[in-house]
């Protein structure tokens, strides 16, 4: 064995960590094969193996450790104590029958479509005739408190949820003294107007803060700019982090979002260095959706070849930093239950539009509802035959037995848009392909470089 690593950073070559003789071969072992080379990869014990042909063969060979194994692979996680299950089940509220019901806990509300930003890449629907009623959202509001346990709260929409701040202040008060104490809410840090007063009542009131910026100054102005041209986009966002900052660390309250445009993929390191100096600890990525702006725009797409290597290098890089930065396109982080990765198609989740209907997504298409409220009525129908559409999308639908990424199947919706359909049967647009290929080059990357144990 050439070389031997725990993705966690914990030292697998201690006495402490040798398998004993007749231990079991770890089941859930992956192999990638390169020419003469071979990684031997255990996706949920995070550990991963620069192996030889001898090694490999005594592996696919055999099930449990013998007095004449490779003496290498009593370290590490070659082998577990017990038979393992390949997935665990998410946890259901079951009604009497053993009948599954419909029962969220988390709640995301859309607000409406105003927005103070022109970004080059909007794919909301323009022109769009704004449905938002303060009012009825409020009500159906109160009427999915009524029903449900709701002990989340998030706010989203088409538009920057700030500009409905008195909503906000009023549905957050109304789910404090229904119980509920954990609210979310995704901005675009963009406010001119009572900035104090906001960034204090989000703080006491125990918001976590999505903070939409896609980079420094240039990337930040040329991919996000302000509709007013008397305000700098770049110049407000700091004003909010600072504002932010005020009442303790950055990262104790907001974590950065940017969307992956060829632009910020060629400038990301200097992109992640900005947003590390500016206090943000956490970074989430998410890839460009081809729709809107972005096609009426022309933005270009990176070579398939290059995106696979950059991403590699840039989650290296981050990791060196300490930075917590993560997106739809790193493998490093298998789904937990192997299945159901989105609590919104699972059902833990719901989203209420402005047309009071009920999603299993937080994207506002026809093709993700599931139900409504009428607040005439005070009922609320859900589709359950849809739902469990959706919650029946598991890993054996997918295929995902050989797959060593561990997915789950990723967004459902990024499925849908490539393909027109949600089960993913099968590769799409090359997706099991790219993650499979960065999850190689990384783990080669890291084996090869100087940060592992050698044997």
């Amino acid at each position: 064995m050439k070389a031997i690593l725990n993705l966690d950073n914990t030292d697998v070559l201690s006495d402490s960590n040798k398998a004993r003789e007749g231990s079991i071969i770890n089941p859930q072992l992956y192999f990638f094969k390169d020419n003469n080379q071979i990684i031997c990869y255990a996706p949920y014990d995070r550990f991963a193996a620069l192996i030889d042909q001898s090694e490999y063969g005594y592996l696919i060979s055999h099930k449990y450790l013998t007095k004449d194994a490779p003496s290498d692979l009593f370290y590490g996680k070659f082998y577990v104590e017990e038979e393992k299950n390949k997935g665990k089940k998410d946890n259901y509220e079951f009604s009497v029958g053993d009948k599954r019901v419909y029962s969220p806990d988390e709640l995301t509300v859309f607000l409406g479509d105003a927005c103070n930003l022109n970004c080059i890449y909007c794919n909301a629907v323009p022109n769009r005739k704004n449905l938002f009623s303060a009012r009825a959202t409020l009500k159906a509001v109160k009427i999915m408190l009524d029903k449900f346990n709701i002990k989340k709260i998030s706010f989203f929409g088409n538009g920057e949820p700030l500009l409905y701040f008195d909503t906000i202040k009023e549905i957050t008060e109304l789910a404090k003294s229904r119980g509920c104490d954990s609210f979310y809410v995704c901005t675009n840090g963009v406010i001119p107007r009572n900035r104090d007063e906001i960034i204090k009542f989000l703080i006491e009131n125990n918001f976590y803060i999505q903070l939409s910026i896609d980079g420094d100054p240039y990337i930040q102005n040329l991919q996000r700019p302000a509709k007013n041209k008397n305000y700098n986009s770049s110049t407000e966002v700091e004003k909010t982090v600072n504002e932010i900052k005020k009442y303790g660390p950055l990262d104790k309250y907001a974590y950065a979002r940017m969307t992956l445009t060829k632009e910020v993929l060629d400038r990301m390191e200097e992109i992640i260095l900005y947003l590390k100096n500016l206090g943000f600890k956490k970074i989430r990525c998410a890839e460009l959706i081809y729709e809107g702006k972005a096609v009426e725009n022309k933005l270009k797409k990176p070579n398939l070849e290059e995106y696979i290597d950059r991403i590699v290098d840039i989650l290296l890089f981050s990791e060196q930093l300490g930075v917590d930065f993560s997106g739809d396109f790193d493998p490093r982080s298998p789904s937990e239950s192997g299945i159901y990765p989105c609590p919104y198609m699972a059902g833990r989740s719901v989203s209420l539009n402005e047309e009071l209907k009920l999603l299993s997504c937080l994207e506002d298409i026809p093709y993700w509802v599931i139900g409504n409220v009428n607040i005439q009525t005070s009922e609320i129908f859900v589709s359950m035959e849809k739902v469990e559409a959706l919650r029946n999308r598991n890993s054996n639908t997918l295929n995902c037995e050989s797959c060593p990424v561990k997915c789950g199947g990723g967004c459902t919706h990024s499925s849908f848009l490539a393909s027109g359909r949600m089960d993913l049967q099968g590769d799409y647009e090359g997706k099991c392909h790219i993650l499979q290929s960065i999850l190689y080059k990384y783990l080669k990357k890291r084996l090869e470089n100087g940060d592992v144990n050698k044997k």
